[in-house]
């Protein structure tokens, strides 16, 4: 069975059982509150009564009770009582007792009432009369909160009152009736609305309103012609399940223990195969290792006996060469001495080639400064030689620049010769002022003239001087020059010391070479002890390669082996790690969702279901009751109807001073 399903049977027994009204088995006297208020059209309460029925069931003289109410006054006999502070004492003469007083402490069901007509929002003394599209939401608010203690946690919910709320239509002036979670009777005069509403219920079961919605509001649509309506009546009274009901919530607590151990055991299954999942990773590991092993030793003992024959080969060659290598230690014992002689002459042909090397270094030394001086004495000349082309570029510089002067002279000479010309009349004083302009505009044309002739003569001297590149390739070649004398100096330093240390080693050669006659003498009596041993040698080896030959074979089985004992290894991590995922799976998607769900929302909804009795049964006064009495009590709340004569229609008849009638007639009702 789905969540959504579970809690929606859930909602609905409850729903489904707070409807009745039944009444709880008195004591010895029983109080019945009925509380009548009267509502405007808005929601607000501006009158309230309490009507008491006190019921004498053992046909008592004297019965004590308790009230806070004002005003009070029999309504169904002579029965006088006495008043002190809240306890009253009626004289009842074994009768029952009918009595009503005003009531001056709030409600615990607030009301709203809210209208739209043709889907705009109207008051209801605007409405009368009205015609259009009618929609009226009743909305109830449940104040009597409670705290309780719910799976361990801090929870609020609310006394679980039921609201029946219903008025009467005239189906001449309103049709096509519709009422949320109710009913309508039609009987082809009057249409009979009927509603239903558990204020506060949906959140002390705390579920939420996408699984099922549980109302706290009726709204009634309809069309309405010239509209009025009678007063709506809502009947209130606290009831939940009987105690009886609640039985059958003993096998679920028998269903928790057992889903605690189902949980326990699908727990202790899964930390197992995690244990064996562990376990095998392990296991298939060390056996990878130790197959990794194996097949470095097959190889080391096949490497092995493959290079021990090569050994077994060098042995032999080393017993058939020990003669040869017998003579020639011989030879080098000869050799040695001739080495020990020519050395001596080396030695001394050594210090005649380290004294030509000290003369060549001196001479290049000499030669290097002489280069140096040169290169100094060309970059003073060209030194000289760069400060005249600056001048001679400055000078240009200028000349172009008085050119440019006059050029623009002439330019403004041009517009005032022009400007004169057009002058009427031309008197002779304007005749002259052309021909002074004419003329300084010829002498400034003779001097650009000149100015070009010395730019141009300027600009081929210092491009003259520019072209002039003897002195810089002859400073490239000096310095080229420079660079290989400095590298054959310092090569000739080089080869001094060379000379000198070879010198020095020739000499102590000379020395040791007679140290190495010596050892070649011991050479020759070693070889021929070699020669004994390489015999020995010889025969014990053919016994280790016989012997390795042996091993090989044991380890190329021992791996074959090896290799199978793996993948036997492989194949149980593999159903280990299939075991755990699926035991992982199963317990966290099906065992922890189903018992999580029956521990946490079955049995939260149990406890609240059960809580809410509780609170029902508990809600029997709403006055004062007295602790050795048992009672109970309703709501009734009158909204006031609308009339087109005053907007409003305040019936305030119907509480008549005598509402409440006999006792047999209140039985019969």
């Amino acid at each position: 069975m789905s969540k959504r399903m579970l809690i929606k049977i859930a909602a609905a027994s409850v729903c489904t059982s707070i409807i009745g009204i039944n009444l709880v088995p008195v004591w010895a006297m029983t109080k019945e509150e009925t509380v009548y208020s009267k509502i405007n059209l808005e929601g607000e309460v501006y009158s309230s009564k309490v009507s008491t029925h006190l019921i004498n069931e053992e046909e008592q003289d004297l019965i004590q009770d308790m009230t806070d109410l004002l005003n009070i006054q029999n309504t169904n006999g002579e029965e006088e009582y006495v008043q002190e502070g809240d306890s009253l004492v009626w004289k009842a003469d074994g009768k029952d007792i009918y009595y009503e007083g005003d009531l001056q402490k709030e409600l615990p069901i607030e009301t709203k009432v809210s209208y739209t007509l043709n889907g705009k929002e109207i008051s209801a003394r605007e409405l009368a009369g009205k015609s259009g599209n009618l929609s009226i939401q009743i909305e109830y608010q449940n104040k009597d909160a409670h705290e309780v203690i719910i799976n361990g946690q801090k929870q609020t919910i609310y006394t679980p009152f039921v609201v029946v709320a219903g008025t009467i239509f005239n189906n001449e002036k309103v049709r096509d009736i519709q009422i949320s979670n109710g009913k309508v009777v039609d009987n082809g005069q009057k249409s009979i609305v009927m509603g239903l509403a558990f204020p506060g219920l949906q959140e002390s079961l705390d579920l939420a309103k996408d699984e099922v919605e549980i109302p706290n509001s009726i709204t009634i649509t309809a069309k309405v012609t010239d509209f009025e309506m009678d007063s709506i009546l809502s009947f209130v009274t606290p009831k939940v399940l009987e105690q009886s009901d609640l039985e059958s919530f003993d096998k679920m607590n028998e269903l928790y223990a057992k889903v605690d151990e189902l949980q326990s055991a699908s727990k202790q299954l899964q930390d197992g195969a995690s244990s064996l999942k562990s376990g095998t990773e392990e296991y298939t590991d060390k056996s990878q290792e130790f197959s990794n092993a194996m097949k470095q030793v097959a190889n080391g003992v096949d490497t092995l006996n493959s290079n021990y024959g090569k050994i077994s080969d060098g042995i032999a060659v080393l017993n058939q060469s020990s003669k040869e290598l017998e003579n020639g230690a011989s030879s080098i014992s000869e050799g040695t001495k001739a080495v020990e002689s020519n050395l001596n002459v080396i030695s001394e042909k050594l210090e005649e080639a380290q004294a030509g090397s000290s003369t060549l270094l001196a001479g290049q030394k000499k030669v290097g400064e002489g280069i140096n001086r040169v290169i100094s004495s060309l970059q003073q000349t060209q030194q000289g030689s760069s400060e005249q082309i600056e001048n001679l570029e400055a000078l240009i510089s200028g000349n172009q620049e008085a050119k440019k002067n006059l050029q623009s002279a002439n330019q403004t000479i041009d517009s005032q010769i022009a400007a004169l010309k057009k002058v009427t009349p031309q008197t002779e004083e304007i005749t002259t002022q052309i021909n002074t302009l004419s003329t300084q505009k010829q002498a400034n044309l003779k001097l650009i003239g000149l100015l070009e002739q010395n730019i141009k003569a300027n600009t081929q001297t210092v491009n003259s001087l520019k072209s002039n590149t003897q002195i810089e390739e002859l400073k490239k070649g000096l310095t080229s020059l420079k660079e290989a004398s400095t590298k054959l100096e310092t090569g000739a330093q080089s080869l001094n010391e060379g000379l000198t240390e070879l010198s020095k080693g020739s000499q102590t050669l000379a020395q040791k070479s007679s140290e190495l006659s010596q050892g070649a003498s011991t050479l020759k009596e070693g070889t021929t002890k070699l020669g004994e041993g390489t015999k020995s040698l010889a025969g014990g080896s053919s016994q280790v390669k016989s012997g390795l030959n042996k091993i090989d074979d044991s380890t190329k089985q021992l791996t074959q082996a090896n290799t199978k004992l793996v993948d036997g290894a492989s194949t149980i991590q593999t159903g280990a790690i299939q075991l755990y995922t699926g035991i992982e799976t199963f317990n966290q998607q099906g065992i922890n969702e189903i018992c999580n769900y029956i521990n946490h929302n079955v049995k939260s909804l149990q406890q609240r279901i059960e809580k809410l009795t509780d609170l029902a049964d508990e809600y029997d006064h709403f006055t004062m009751l007295n602790e050795e009495s048992k009672g109970n009590v309703k709501f009734i709340l009158m909204i006031d109807g609308i009339k087109k004569e005053n907007g409003i229609d305040d019936q305030k008849a119907i509480i008549p001073d005598n509402q409440v009638g006999t006792k047999e007639e209140k039985e019969d009702e």
